[in-house]
């Protein structure tokens, strides 16, 4: 078995394969032995048997966390050579059957590491050494197809260029846009050869790197490759991976749905490094997603300006600097699809939706220093901070010469010190115009709306006897506050044109 049809088994979702010469490493020391690797259920689980000599180690009931992982490598089917780092361990895993012992260590949701074989793991120009050692018969390609693979064939790279590809299952692309596709010649023996042309290909660029976005319809997976650009100098592989993840995190916000690989490899100068598997997992979604098919399809008809290679350009250049900012908001856009996908009460949804609308408008204001700026221009803002530092200290001299209240006066001191300059609805109104979005009729609204659902649901809603038309309310209310968010973070990434505003209602605006 090969890494293709390895990937292919994990692709289909059930299967059992037999593992070899398998090394457990729980810390203290190894466990040796053999298994089945058993894939159902969007799991992968090593059912393991050890030497006979060999104890267990103990199993401890509790939360597992990273440090807690056990690591182990093996072979696949004779040939397939893997690794994982992150074999967690199973509190009910040691059992006995037929006087043996086995391990059950379940793989779900951390992936296993395929090894690349000796070939795969040369450089091009040790690879292009190889090949002028050899004689001509045998360094011909088609003497050595037994080392490549279909998503990367022997064809030498040049120095320091880098490669990814991912699987992604089930995931969506904007098939309008596309401007390129596959061609398909397809022979019969009564009607000759015919040829049929299907747009399934989306190419751009980000910085350093071309993209390549391939949909294939009959499995409905998307291949996504980067490859560098000429003259591409990375620092590392750190760098590297910034540059990818960043990708990911842009693809994740335009179409509202996790980019999470099935499949990830990864070449540099030539070498394959990782070639990462975990199994292929429901991608959680939102339908809250800021561009729709019918923009893309429109901007294909020229009825309005929007290129999806553009808005990937700059979402991807945020998210690459994997700054403060862009981390906390990859972690809210995380939050934000996990809000609005199937399955998640409404109700839920919108209370998720007001945190993460306040907590990112917040962050933008820490951020981006907004309170000094605002303090600087506000005399009002000035006044309460000098007022608010008076009474600090006048409480603190209270509390000295008046201790018998000295917990009283301390808890008063407490909320002094935590009163904010501005009000919640400065702080919303000083993010909007540092962000150049118009605050009177537009954002203005928007602020109302969080409000009027936020505060009861937070305090005081009343559950008992909801109304229709108040749940079709909340649903608009939650579509126009998700709405927001796309906005708001479409203006820190830089972006000017159309977005959608409210998915439930189909609504548009430019910014």
């Amino acid at each position: 078995m090969n890494a293709d049809e390895f990937v292919e088994v994990v692709r289909k979702g059930s299967d059992k394969l037999r593992v070899d010469e398998i090394v457990l490493n729980v810390g203290e020391r190894e466990l040796h032995g053999k298994g089945m690797l058993l894939i159902a259920g969007g799991k992968m689980e090593l059912a393991m048997t050890i030497s006979s000599d060999e104890e267990p180690p103990e199993l401890k009931a509790g939360i597992y966390t990273r440090k807690d992982f056990w690591k182990l490598r093996g072979v696949i089917e004779d040939h397939l050579e893997f690794k994982c780092d992150s074999a967690g361990p199973h509190p009910f895993g040691w059992k006995l059957a037929g006087g043996r012992k086995t391990f059950s260590a379940k793989l779900n949701l951390h992936p296993i590491e395929l090894i690349p074989d000796a070939f795969e793991s040369m450089s091009s120009g040790e690879r292009a050494a190889l090949f002028h050692q050899l004689p001509a018969s045998d360094a011909a390609p088609e003497a050595d197809q037994s080392h490549a693979t279909t998503s990367e064939p022997m064809v030498p790279a040049p120095a320091g260029f880098v490669k990814f590809e991912a699987l992604l299952a089930d995931y969506p692309l904007f098939l309008p846009a596309c401007e390129s596709g596959t061609k398909t010649t397809v022979t019969n023996p009564f009607l000759g050869e015919t040829e049929a042309a299907n747009l399934d290909t989306l190419c751009g660029e980000i910085e350093g790197f071309d993209f390549g976005l391939v949909k294939d319809e009959k499995t409905k997976s998307l291949r996504v490759v980067l490859r560098s650009k000429e003259g591409y100098k990375s620092s590392g592989e750190e760098e590297d991976w910034k540059r990818f993840h960043g990708f990911l995190q842009a693809l994740a916000f335009i179409h509202g749905v996790h980019a999470w690989p099935f499949r990830t490899e990864y070449w540099r100068d030539g070498r394959k490094t990782l070639d990462r598997v975990t199994t292929v997992q429901r991608l959680a979604r939102t339908p809250h997603y800021p561009f729709t098919e019918r923009l893309a399809a429109n901007a294909r008809a020229g009825n309005v300006q929007w290129d999806f290679r553009d808005v990937i350009k700059k979402v991807a250049a945020f998210f690459q600097s994997e700054s403060e900012l862009s981390k906390e908001v990859a972690q809210i856009l995380f939050l934000f699809r996990e809000a609005g996908d199937e399955g998640v009460h409404s109700e839920v949804g919108i209370i998720a939706l007001c945190a993460l609308f306040e907590n990112l408008v917040r962050l933008l204001y820490r951020v981006l220093d907004l309170e000094e700026k605002v303090g600087a221009e506000n005399p009002d803002v000035k006044a309460f901070k000098e007022a608010k530092d008076e009474l600090e200290e006048y409480i603190a001299w209270w509390i000295a010469e008046n201790p018998t209240n000295k917990s009283g006066y301390a808890r008063l001191k407490g909320i002094v010190h935590g009163a904010n300059p501005l009000d919640t609805q400065e702080v919303f109104k000083a993010v909007t115009q540092r962000l150049g979005l118009k605050w009177e009729n537009e954002m203005e609204s928007v602020f109302r709306t969080w409000k009027r659902n936020r505060n009861p649901l937070f305090h005081e809603k009343t559950r008992g006897d909801t109304s229709e038309d108040e749940l079709k309310q909340s649903m608009i209310d939650e579509s126009r506050i998700a709405g927001a968010i796309n906005v708001v973070l479409m203006k820190l990434f830089e972006y000017s044109g159309p977005i959608r505003t409210s998915s439930f209602e189909d609504a548009y605006r430019q910014i």
